[in-house]
Parts: C-alpha cells; structure tokens; sequence
C-alpha cells in the first residue's frame, strides 16, 4: 500500500508541474489478482469496481483503458466484453447484493479483445467505443460483462490492495449474469485489478528510458531490447529504434525489440517515442555485446522442467538436439530458463547443474537417466527468481565445450526445502510423443543424482538460451567443483569417496599425471587421492575424475586443499570435514522421508529399525547416546514423547508386515520428552539405561511414539534408502496409539533412519541398573490382584551381577499391598544381560497407593516408583481395549440411542448399580444431557 501511494503523488505532481501525464495509474505489477477484471477460469463474468478521484485526480476524456497480465491463463473462451462507465459518489459495496444499477453507467466498449491479449508482464490495451469523460470530482465506476461460453485457464492481473471493499465480482460456468438485474455477487472484496486509464495526446512523448540490456552487458541474438516510458509522459503511438545509428525499427507499437543478425562485439541502442503530437526526444544510448548463442523452445507450457517450483526437491534431465544448437568450437558459458514470473521463486532457487555429451535423443523409460558420473558438474550455487516474467540467467562455474557432434544433456539438481506457488514455473516446449525429459519431484525425498529414484518420462523440453564464448588459444585447466565438504566422519575409518572433476576447457591437448596432484595445508596428511584415472590426454571438453577420501584423526573440524599445478599455474579445491569423537558411530547420509524412526505428520508412530555389526563394529562399548537427524522444516512439539527399545538381533531384514521383533526380546533404554526445534540438525537422546553392545549380532533399536496431535507434513527425520532389502518396519496412525507388546499389521521400509551412536567404554566391574524408573498401574478393581507390570534388571558393566530374591523389597505406606513373583532369581547376569520381575498390586484401600521396590545390590539401593489408583469396594471394570468407537453416543448428530450387552461374568457381583461411566477417548465442547439411572439394576 505504501509503494502504490507514493505512485499516486507522483502522478499528481506531475500534473501540477505541466507535465502532462495522460496515462493514469492506478495500482501496479506487485500484487496479483484472479477475480478482476474477469475470472477467466470460468465460463460467465461480471465484475464492478471502484476507482478513486484521489486516485486519479484527473479530467478529461478517458479514450482507452489497459488492464496488466501478470502470468498465466488463456483468453479463447473470455474474450467477448461490454464495459460501462459511472462517475459515483459511492466509495464501497455493502454486500453481495449491492450492485450499482446499470442504468447509472454509460457503455463506453463491447466487442471481443481477443486480439487485445498480451503477453505476461504486459498491459492489455482497450480502446473504447465511446470516449467516457470523467469529471475529477466522483469516483470512477468500472463495470466489466463478459458473456463468451466457456472458460479458459485462469489469468493473474495485476492488482492492489485498498482500504474498503471496492470490488465485487459474479462468475458462474453456467448461468450468464443479467447486468440489469445481477444476481448475487460471489464475493465483495478490497484488492481489485490495477488500471490505466488513457486521456487523448495533448503533447509529445518524453524522452523513452532503456530497460534491457542493462549497459555493457553480454546478450546474443534472438533476444529482446526493451524500454518503457517515464511516469508523466504522455502516450506514444510509435516507436523508432536505432541500432549503432541506423534505424532497424520504424513507429512500431510494441515497447520491445528483437535483435537479429548482428555481429558478435560491442553495438549501441537508442529509441525515439511518437505520436500524433510529435516525437520525443531520443533515449540515452545504450550499449551492448553479442556474444554466440541460441535460444531452443518457444512454449508457453508448464511441464515441471527443469524443476517444479510446486515441491521441495526436484531432479530433471532434459536433452537438447546438435541441430538445436549447431556452434562449433566454442563453450557454452552461461545458461537462461525462462520464468513465467507468477511470483518469488525463493524455494526453488538452490540448484546444481550438469552438463554432458549424449548420443541418444531420448528417454525410453521411467529408469532411463543417464550416469551422473557421466556428466560434468557445471554448476552449483543460489539463483534469484523475483516475481516478473523472463530469463532466469546462470553463469557457469564450469565452463562446458560442447563439440557440436553429440547431443547436449543437462541434469538440474534442485535442493532447497519447501516450495513455492502452484501458478509459478518455468516455460517449456511440448515435443509430440518423444520424451526429451526425465523427471522426479517430491515435497519428502531430496534424490540422489548419483541413485536417482524412478522419474516420469516428459514429452517436452524447458525453454533455453545458451550463451557460448572463444574457446581459448590454450589448455586450459579447471577443476569442479571448488570445494569438498566430507560432512560427519567416523573416527580413524575410511569415508565414501568424493570426486573433483579436472577438465579441458581450452584448446589443444591437456597432460595431466600424477605428479601435478598434491595435498597440502595442516590436516592434509587426513586426506588421500586415488590417482587410478592418471595419467591422461584431455582434448577440449573432456575431462577425468579424482577420487579424494579422508580417514580423520584429528576430533572437530579438518582441513586442507586439493592442489593441481599445470603451466606453473595452481588449481586449488578446499577439503573440510567434520571428524566425530572415538567411539561415535554414523550410519546413513541419505535425506529421503520414509517416516522413520517417527512419522510427524501422524499422532502415533511404532517403528523398528536394523543396523548392522558390519556398520556398528566396535567391541567391549555400551551405547549411551544415540541422535536422529532432523530436517527442520518446524518444531516437533507433537512429535516429542519417545520410548526406545533396544536389542540383539541374528536377522539383517524384516520378512512381512508382521515380522515385529517382541519387545519382550527388546530393552526399554529411554522413556522421555524431546526438545525438537525448528532448525536443522541431530536430535540427541542420553540413553536412561546404557545397551552394552556385544558386537557379533545386529542391532535393532524400536522408536515407540506417544504425543497426541501431529506437526506438518513436511518435517521428518533424515533416512537412508536400503534398495530391495527391508530393513525398517513402521506403523503410524491418528487414532490408534500401537502397543508394543501387540503391534497392529505394519508397513515393510526398505530403509533406516539416519543415526549417531555414541559409545563409553565398559566399567570394570557389574552395575545394575533397573528399568522403567516407574510402574504406574493405573485403575485397578478393590481386593483383586492386577495384571502384573515388569521391572528390568539389566547388568550394563563388566563380569557377574548376581542377584537373588533377597537382594528386593517393597518399602513405603502401602508396601504390603504390592508383592513381585521371583521366579526368575536367582540370576547371575553377564555383561549386557538382563532378568525381568513381575511386580502386582492387591489394593485394600481405596484412592491412590504408593511405594517403593527397592533392589540393594554392592552397598546401593536402586528404586522404582510404585503407583495404582484403586477403585471403591464393588466397583467393575469391563474392558481394557484401546479402540474408538461412536458408542455410548458422539457428537455428529442431535439425537443418538445405542445399546450394549455386558455378561453375567464380566459383571461377576450381584446389587444395586448406582453410578456407570465410560473411558472417554477424546473430548469436544458439545453440550449433552444423560438422564439419572431411573431404576436400579439388580
């Protein structure tokens, strides 16, 4: 609101000062509308809008109107108009009904403006039938009937934001709207269509101002000069463009001029604006150089290439032909995709691109992309996609020789998380049955290039222009990209390879060996190359990969630089990576999404989850801490209350949806509340009983999640992909919160969370430790013994921990009212070995009872809390079950009547029923009566 303020000073200004500004403006190209002047997205329109004298502040005879297409949408089925004009003094519709009648207007246009329909980011020009005279003391009343049947994709406007409700608007794909008798308007609103309105020529034109090219900039041919007029002009009718001096373009309508045929080198531009006053007088000279170049695509379409701003994370492939592009002995220097400017592209905007050779034409299948590792990295860094229509420009890291023989692939790797509007998105030209396209998309799963998962074949290609520069004289060296970063590495272990690609991006031949290959700097005796690939003969365009590893024995972060030396010249790529502390293990560096170890978009989530000796391999150690990477999409405030599970397991995978591993074989290691925060990073848990880690079997750890509620879809943890080998089971749901002890039906995942395990050396002697810290009973019936709940006696130290049924007791104000079977003692417990004891409660006074089982054991007392709530004499509980139902009676409807049967033995007492209550799942604020029993039940 303040910009198009300002807008409107200026434009009164200008009138005060003579300069006879006969196009108004009210509004502009920053914010965007669907509903005015039509909705084209359906088939009848009719809209009325308000314009304000302070707005305007200008009198004479309005003889055109413009309205802005800021993107999208078509006019086939939207073409056909009436328009009308009023002076008002009204300055707001009051509801849906409150039209003005038509018959205070005048009709000023009617006839189809199908010809009239711009390009994005242009105005569209109505000249009207009849000139409408605006006085400069009402407001101005803008009324627009379309009535073509039918309706087009939807166009967004140009439009602003005012402070009442100035607009209303009718659509409907059946019912035309009768403007002498409307019918209700869908919708009265405050943000309504920019305008121009254009009072006749009463001088020349000022002098026009240069857009594009800015100066001194490198464009080629094929692309577009561009100028505009400045605020306070009067209109042109015309325009003459000078190119070095010479007039190319003579009193031609459009504000832009497409170059063709000049020479490669420096050239100068100017523009004289007409009309039927006079001329102005000429622009500023501008200059420009043509560099080589084509552009390959004219579509308008919106296939997803080469990425779809609509979703989080996207790689494409697309193929461009060698009769496409045609330029021999040069390089391809800097790219362009064409933006269709519907807004900000500021989740799609972190990308790396390849460049390769191919001879192929096409994708035949939905696995078809071609090698990563046959392609070079040209590219990666952040792009600026603002919200207007045009060339997206990317220069090159990397130079790319094209050798005008094969066919050009270009791989786009897009990272950036979230997305952006569904309306915005690069153009593309469809290709007719031949998928020149690959492509995958997902708002979870960020693919690998070098794995990429199956994508869709796409029968078009993005549009794109290629800038290409001289090759130099000389080879010349150039390695990509210019810096390693390892991550987190394991402690004295080997890390995956990463590659530095060293090409020939000059002339002539290119020796390379491996004598021109160092590491240098302080950590550099961390680092190592695998040389394999030397030595090589690089002619232009080729290039060779060097495989570089580190094994870290420094904690923290390391350094070096990778340094290759031709024609005494240095060529340095920075190696860093980050070296966990002794006894840290990483497993898995993927970033997909497959609800592992929680789902966050889920109230309850059960998951197991293998990790493998061959990926843990550490002996004589306990785990003690165990971290989850998150994404940090949100906060996981719903997604926070964790119990984890631990245990030896033989199997590497899981068989069917069923194959849960009983949590009888587990260990409860961790029950707890989880600060998750809105940043990327791991989530880290101090384990309340350290798991000692026998380092011949696998390891399976259980994630048990318990928050009600949920966050957004797009947060989770970080997983790694297991092709073809399930190495994860899961299940989630909303309603039904899954026992451990009986998980439900589950979901096999060929994948694994991604996990730091923290390791401690052993101490030299038995510690016993118990598990949970607490037993809670809950509700339990008078006099009768509960279902016992077990305590964990677990030796996480060294050699025996002998234990006999005198080491516990129960202490406390109710002790006499719990008792433990001791069955299973006396236990003598090697390291990592575990005896579990039953514990009950009899409860003999009503309310809440408490005590404490104590295990004394080397001088040490170790407790649990003991706690049940017991019911009154003569009270029956009939179910245990966890499952929703509607019954005794929901919320839905006004009225509800259910019956239910309990048997003589559930019941199992004979007397006077005076009170019934049922478990109460969930909770609402709807208001329900219960009559009184109105007799006992004997």
């Amino acid at each position: 609101m303040k910009r198009l303020t300002s807008l409107f000073v200026v434009i009164a200004l200008g009138l005060l000062v003579g300069l006879n500004a006969l196009t108004i403006t009210v509004g502009g190209s920053g914010e965007t509308v669907n509903y005015f002047p039509i909705y084209t997205w359906y088939g009848y329109n009719y809209t009325q809008q308000i314009y304000t004298q302070a707005q305007i502040n200008y009198q004479g005879p309005i003889s055109k109107i413009r309205f802005y297409r800021a993107s999208g949408g078509a006019f086939d089925n939207c073409h056909d108009w009436v328009i009308y004009m009023g002076n008002t003094t009204r300055t707001s519709f009051s509801s849906t009904s409150d039209w003005e009648p038509v018959a205070n207007l005048t009709q000023v246009f009617s006839g189809s403006v199908l010809d009239n329909f711009p390009g994005p980011g242009q105005w569209m020009e109505i000249t009207l039938d009849t000139p409408f005279t605006y006085n400069n003391t009402s407001n101005l009343l803008v009324a627009i009937h379309e009535n073509t049947p039918g309706y087009s994709s939807s166009v967004r406007w140009g439009g602003f934001t005012s402070d009442s409700s100035v607009g209303m608007y009718y659509y409907n794909d059946q019912n035309d709207a009768d403007v002498n008798n409307p019918p209700n308007a869908n919708s009265v609103v405050n943000r309504i269509a920019s305008i121009q309105l254009v009072f006749p020529d009463t001088a020349a034109p000022m002098a026009p101002e240069l857009v594009f090219p800015e100066n001194g900039a490198s464009i080629m041919n094929g692309q577009t000069l561009r100028w505009t007029l400045p605020h306070g002009s009067s209109d042109a009718s015309g325009y003459d463009v000078y190119i070095d001096g010479t007039m190319v373009s003579e009193n031609q309508n459009s504000t832009q001029y497409t170059i063709t045929g000049l020479a490669n080198g420096a050239h100068t531009w100017y523009v004289v604006a007409r009309n039927n006053i006079g001329t102005s007088p000429p622009s500023a000279t501008g200059n420009f150089n043509i560099t080589s170049g084509v552009i390959i695509g004219n579509g308008t379409d919106n296939n997803r290439l080469p990425v779809n701003p609509f979703y989080g994370y996207n790689y494409t492939q697309s193929i461009f032909l060698q009769s496409e592009i045609n330029l021999s002995n040069q390089r391809i220097e800097r790219i362009s995709y064409y933006w269709n400017g519907a807004g900000v592209g500021t989740n799609t905007s972190d990308w790396v691109v390849y460049m390769g050779h191919v001879q192929r034409s096409e994708f035949t299948e939905s696995t078809d992309w071609v090698p990563v590792g046959d392609l070079v990295q040209v590219f990666n860094g952040h792009l600026n996609i603002p919200a207007e229509a045009g060339w997206i420009e990317i220069e090159l890291d990397l130079p790319f020789t094209y050798n005008n023989t094969d066919n050009l692939l270009i791989a786009v790797d897009e990272n950036t998380p979230n997305y952006d509007g569904s309306g915005q998105y690069f153009h593309s030209t469809s290709t007719g049955g031949v998928n020149r396209s690959i492509r995958y998309y997902s708002d979870g799963n960020n693919p690998d290039p070098n794995s990429p998962p199956s994508g869709t074949l796409v029968a078009a290609y993005p549009n794109i222009m290629m800038q290409f520069g001289e090759l130099p004289t000389t080879p010349v060296l150039r390695l990509s990209p210019p810096a390693l970063n390892f991550g987190e590495v394991m402690y004295d272990a080997s890390s995956s390879p990463l590659t530095v690609t060293a090409s020939n991006i000059g002339s002539g031949t290119l020796n390379l060996s491996a004598n021109d290959f160092s590491i240098v700097g302080d950590d550099a005796d961390q680092f190592s190359l695998d040389l394999v690939n030397l030595p090589v003969a690089l002619q232009p365009g080729q290039n060779v990969q060097i495989s570089v590893t580190v094994r870290g024995t420094t904690e923290g972060q390391i350094t070096a630089t990778l340094r290759a030396v031709h024609n005494g010249e240095n060529h340095d790529v920075a190696l860093t990576a980050n070296v966990l502390a002794p006894g840290v293990v990483l497993i898995g560096n993927g970033t997909a999404h497959n609800m592992l170890p929680v789902n966050a978009f889920y109230g309850y989530s059960y998951t197991q989850s293998i990790f493998l000796q061959s990926e843990i391999n550490l002996s004589n150690q306990r785990i003690e801490r165990i971290s989850y990477y998150w994404n940090g999409a949100g906060v996981g405030t719903n997604t926070s209350d964790w119990v984890i599970y631990m245990g030896h397991v033989q199997r590497n995978e899981f068989g069917n949806n069923t194959d849960w591993v009983p949590v009888g074989e587990l260990i409860q290691v961790f029950e707890g509340h989880l600060n998750i925060p809105a940043e990327a990073g791991w989530i880290e848990i101090e384990l309340d009983m350290p798991f000692t880690y026998n380092n011949t079997d696998n390891l399976l750890i259980a994630v048990d999640e318990n928050t009600p509620s949920y966050d957004g879809s797009g947060r989770f943890f970080y997983t790694t992909p297991t092709p073809d080998v399930n190495r994860s089971i899961r299940y989630y749901s909303d309603g039904t919160n899954p026992d451990p002890i009986e998980p439900p039906t589950g979901t096999l995942v060929a994948a694994y969370p991604n996990i730091l395990i923290q390791f401690g050396d052993l101490p030299t002697t038995p510690v016993l430790r118990l598990s949970p810290a607490a037993l809670n009973f809950g509700l339990v019936m008078y006099g009768e013994p509960a279902s016992p709940l077990t305590v964990m006696a677990t030796n996480t130290g060294s050699g025996t921990l002998n234990l006999g049924a005198g080491d516990f007791s129960f202490i406390g104000t109710h002790a006499d009212q719990f008792s433990l079977d001791d069955t299973n003692l006396p236990a003598a417990l090697t390291p990592g070995q575990y005896v579990y004891i039953p514990v009950t409660v009899t409860g003999t006074t009503a309310g809440e009872i408490t005590a404490t089982l104590r295990v004394v054991y080397d001088g040490q007392n170790h407790d649990v809390a003991l706690t049940a709530d017991v019911l009154p004499a003569g009270t029956v509980i009939i179910g245990d079950g966890i499952q929703t139902q509607r019954q005794p009676f929901g919320t839905t409807w006004g009225y509800e009547r259910s019956a239910a049967l309990y048997t003589v033995d559930q019941i199992g007492l004979v007397g006077a029923i005076t009170m019934v209550g049922w478990d109460c799942a969930n909770t609402t604020n709807t208001p329900h009566s219960l009559q009184d029993l109105g007799q006992e039940y004997q």
